[in-house]
């Protein structure tokens, strides 16, 4: 059901669509009543529609045009006000492809629910491909919301990498925020204008009923919601399906009933009377008209109907909203008030406040009475650190439907220091778990002063600059006090006592005697974090070599010097048989170190280990560094027979606790640089210097991929696969930190495995600075491809990235495919070829479904014209939150690059037994997933130049067929 701007109402049933007017009058104006898909070009009376279920929809344009979400069909259907039906979207076949191109290309699978933005953009519930699609008025279509899994995974996060399950209801509001139902999982989510997907009804956890009136509508649940509309004070309105009701989110949060009770009836009842009385039934949409009146379906017992709630039907507030602002340590707001009427009769009411940030600081009185009546409205800031806090006052009255109106209060002023337990870091391995004797830092607001106030060590105070850090057993006892090394509004540091105990401490920190609030950290016996070169933990170690210039050395990975603290310094890659110093911090309690003693060597108390390129060397010398607090050093030799390697990965292993991941340059012995198959020695230089490489990346791709989801944990899963080709470009900027990030992980043989933990927000510290300018479009041609083909500019932020979108089949296998650039801001002119596969087929892909840690994983294969084969596994999970109420994910994967010409590789438990255990079935999905790819690697480097000078370091070209699969891991 949907309305147009003159409140004519638009019925979608028994495989028409039907106009009701404003006097009336209902005529047909879509469909022959004969379930099909034919008339395109002709008179949409004359048409065949199929509306089966509750898969449709229908949206009006501010010109008259009619949109029909024609779902059996897997198409969207417009009706032009000359009455002419056409196909706008979909191409009548059920599936999932076309992004990028003409939506009447694209595959739909079951759409259901549309909506349309003030620019005329389309927005279609592609239920059964669990994403929202864009069509803009140019025709092209886009996934705006939805990766195509199912399962809950994440708020905060650009809503096209995080699931929407089988969303069956959409609409939009006036500042184009668009909303989306996920019906199965009964829950509503928004999407503002950037992008930003959150949960706004139901609960983040599939849970199915009927409760939370009157309180925050992420608290309450719902069942089966569908249809929802927006009014102009930003309320929603939907319906509630299996619970038959209308609800209403107001602008607060606060979620209330609108209309509908429970019970059973063979037919709706209740017209004439209060809303909230009337029995509605089973309720799929909703509607608004311009004077406010809601629309409702209603069905029960067979019988359908269009019922009407009017406007005037309830409660009324003056002003509708209130503002409170409060100075920290100035006077407390005063009250504020607000009138209560009712149409009709004098009715009596109860009010109720609740907030939904902060707590306990917003209340109303008197909370009861009779309208008219004026209500006072009060708030108490006392203990609320800075910011904006939201609450809401609601009124009911028996018989009307509540009211909420939404109360702000702005806190300002040198508040209370704010952190999240996320924000706390062991200071240069950055991983979260401290250690007795760590030095930490914590990133939060209000912490100290503006400026840096730093204490003189190696014996540090417990305050500096009016910041002290406590931490509190969570078992219970006393608190315990860091000692502190440096303070400032945004970040302060602290050195955790030797003296603490493992477990979990509820740590405050607290400036000029205002206190955080708590936030739980975890202690353990050792959390060895290891120094980097670029003070962030990843990349190059910032460690010395004990047998060069007396161990006034740097490993880098070419040979220079640099001075620095009165010293020159030798730089230079390792060498196999070089005796190496890791320095970090968290190896464990040292009484001597916490005043910069030392009580030596640990490598046997701490089982302390040296993981390089997947081999464990028991180290010289492990313990704390004479001099400094909270510095430790492990001193280890290479084998004389490690292997060369530019990005040689490095882990400590203490306690059984892992430390961040690094790497070390190991060059051939007697070479004064690392040898790299993409990078040449000056190139190698450049990055020692500061400067910057480029790659190019250019893939002809054919991906098959399934997907098995169970419904419930243990039943048998749903198994669908669906094929996607792309031809895609981009040119990549690396600094030396990013680009020995993307080579560190823990190297097992022919695999590389990376264990990461951050914000799912947080940017991954192998991404790159930015993408350079190739110009546009790269002409590609091949069989397959039209006469002008080329890769368009997809994405701007940082630079462009090219791709060409292309229908399942189009890529032929043993075909020659080259693309080509005329030259932009960042990269000169250049041409490319590759030749995709003869053939390849992953032999016993389908019969892996669990991959077992503890058992070796053989894949095998059968094709030719490719070299290797990558295999590739990846889990993930949800360990927290962030500052930002972000996921904070742990990530393991492995790939594994291996010779063609076997057939078969087995992956190692070595490497099998880093993976997470994640399972396949809806339950384990809810916080992680696992797949598992194969797919070939048959590449063509290139040359290409600079258009600033010089040349990209490395460009290849890379045909690449790839299936894929979502498995259990156990």
């Amino acid at each position: 059901m949907t309305l147009d701007a003159q409140g004519n109402i638009y019925i979608f049933a028994a495989d028409k669509v039907r106009k009701v007017s404003t006097s009336g009058v209902i005529t047909t104006v879509a469909g022959n009543g004969n379930p099909g898909y034919t008339g395109d070009g002709g008179l949409a009376t004359n048409a065949s529609l199929f509306s089966a279920g509750s898969i449709s929809g229908l949206a009006v344009d501010s010109g008259g045009n009619l949109y029909i979400s024609d779902g059996e069909n897997h198409v969207i259907r417009k009706v032009n006000t000359a009455g002419i039906i056409s196909t706008i979207a979909g191409n009548g076949t059920p599936g999932f492809l076309g992004d990028g191109g003409q939506a009447t290309k694209a595959e739909l699978n079951f759409p259901a629910g549309i909506a349309l933005d003030s620019a005329g953009n389309l927005y279609i519930a592609d239920s059964s491909n669990s994403r929202v699609r864009k069509v803009t008025p140019a025709g092209i279509i886009s996934t705006f919301a939805g990766n195509g899994n199912v399962s809950y995974s994440g708020d905060g996060v650009q809503a096209t990498t995080t699931a929407v399950d089988r969303p069956e209801g959409i609409t939009v509001d006036s500042a184009g925020n668009v909303y989306i139902a996920e019906t199965s999982d009964s829950r509503i989510r928004k999407v503002d204008p950037s992008g930003i997907i959150s949960t706004i009804a139901g609960q983040t956890k599939k849970t199915i009923g009927f409760s939370g009136d009157g309180g925050p509508a992420t608290a309450a649940t719902l069942a089966g919601p569908i249809g929802m509309v927006v009014d102009r004070s930003g309320s929603l309105y939907f319906a509630d399906n299996s619970n038959g009701r209308i609800r209403k989110v107001d602008a607060a949060g606060i979620i209330t009933t609108y209309a509908g009770i429970t019970g059973t009836a063979s037919t709706p009842i209740g017209d004439g009377g209060p809303a909230t009385s009337a029995y509605v039934g089973n309720t799929k949409d909703v509607a608004l008209d311009a004077a406010g009146n809601l629309y409702l379906t209603s069905s029960a017992g067979g019988v359908e109907r269009i019922r009407k709630v009017s406007a005037s039907a309830g409660l009324l507030a003056s002003p509708s909203s209130l503002a409170f602002a409060f100075t920290i340590g100035g006077a407390t707001p005063g009250s504020q008030t607000v009138s209560v009427s009712s149409s009709g009769a004098a009715a009596s009411f109860t009010a109720s406040a609740s907030t939904t940030s902060g707590s306990g600081w917003l209340s109303v009185s008197p909370t009861s009475g009779a309208t008219p009546g004026t209500l006072t409205v009060s708030v108490n800031p006392s203990g609320l650190p800075g910011g904006v806090y939201q609450g809401a006052v609601t009124v009911s009255a028996n018989g009307l439907s509540p009211i909420s109106f939404s109360v702000s209060l702005t806190v300002t002023g040198a508040g209370a220091p704010s952190f999240s337990s996320s924000g706390v870091f062991n200071a240069l391995g950055y991983q979260t778990k401290l250690a007795p004797g760590t030095v930490f830092v914590v990133f939060g607001s209000g912490m100290g002063p503006a400026a840096l106030a730093a204490a003189s060590g190696p014996n540090y105070p417990t305050t500096v600059g009016g910041t002290s850090i406590t931490l509190t057993p969570a078992a219970g006892g006393s608190a315990i006090s860091a000692k502190m090394v440096y303070t400032s509004a945004g970040q302060v540091a602290g050195l955790l006592p030797s003296s603490i105990t493992p477990g979990t401490y509820a740590m405050r920190v607290v400036y000029n005697s205002l206190s955080s609030a708590a936030q739980n950290v975890t202690v353990v016996a050792r959390s060895f974090g290891i120094a980097s070169a670029n003070s962030a933990g990843t990349g190059t170690a910032q460690a010395t070599i004990g047998n060069v210039n007396g161990g006034v050395s740097l490993t880098r990975f070419t040979t220079g010097s640099v001075a620095f603290g009165g010293l020159t310094w030798t730089l230079s890659p390792a060498h196999p048989g070089d005796t190496l110093v890791l320095w970090g911090t968290g190896g464990g309690a040292d009484t001597a170190n916490d005043t910069g003693g030392t009580s030596g060597d640990q490598t046997a108390a701490g089982n302390f280990q040296v993981i390089v390129s997947g081999r464990a060397i028991t180290p010289l010398y492990a313990g704390a560094s004479s001099g400094y607090a909270g510095l430790w050093q492990i001193n280890f030799t290479l084998p004389a027979d490690i292997t060369p390697d530019c990005f040689a990965s490095v882990q400590v292993s203490a306690g059984g606790e892992l430390s961040n991941t690094v790497s070390i340059p190991i060059g051939p012995n007697g070479q004064s640089y690392c040898t790299d198959p993409q990078l040449t020695e000056d190139q190698l230089a450049l990055l020692d210097s500061g400067g910057s490489v480029v790659i190019g990346g250019l893939a002809v791709d054919k991906a098959s991929v399934t997907q098995q989801i169970a419904a419930t944990p243990g039943a048998t899963p749903t198994v669908t696969t669906a094929s996607q080709e792309s031809i895609s470009a981009a040119f990549l900027q690396f600094s030396a930190a990013e680009y020995a990030a993307v080579f560190s992980g823990i190297k097992i043989g022919a695999c590389v495995v990376n264990d990461r933990t951050a914000s799912a927000t947080a940017r991954n510290p192998a991404t790159p600075d930015g993408y350079l300018d190739a110009g546009a479009p790269l002409p590609a041609s091949g069989p397959g491809l039209a006469a002008g083909a080329g890769l368009a500019v997809v994405s701007t932020n940082p630079g462009p990235i090219y791709d060409l979108l292309l229908t399942n089949g189009t890529i032929q296998s043993g075909g020659t495919y080259t693309i080509k650039g005329n030259g932009g801001k960042g990269v000169g002119a250049f041409s490319a070829s590759v030749n995709f596969p003869n053939s390849f087929t992953v032999t016993n892909l389908s019969s892996i479904n669990t991959i077992v840690r503890s058992q070796p994983l053989t894949v095998n294969w059968t094709g030719s014209g490719f070299d290797q084969v990558e295999i590739i596994g990846s889990t993930y999970s949800v360990v927290g939150k962030d500052a930002s109420n972000q996921n904070i994910l742990h990530t393991v994967s492995f790939s594994c690059q291996v010779p063609a010409a076997p057939g078969s590789y087995t992956i190692p438990t070595a490497v099998l037994g880093y993976l997470l255990p994640e399972g396949i079935d809806a339950a384990s999905l809810a916080t992680g997933s696992a797949t598992l790819a194969v797919e070939t690697l048959a590449s063509q480097p290139f040359s290409v130049s600079l258009t600033g000078g010089g040349k990209v370091a490395f460009a290849g070209f890379s045909a690449i067929q790839a299936y894929s699969k979502n498995v259990s891991v156990q």
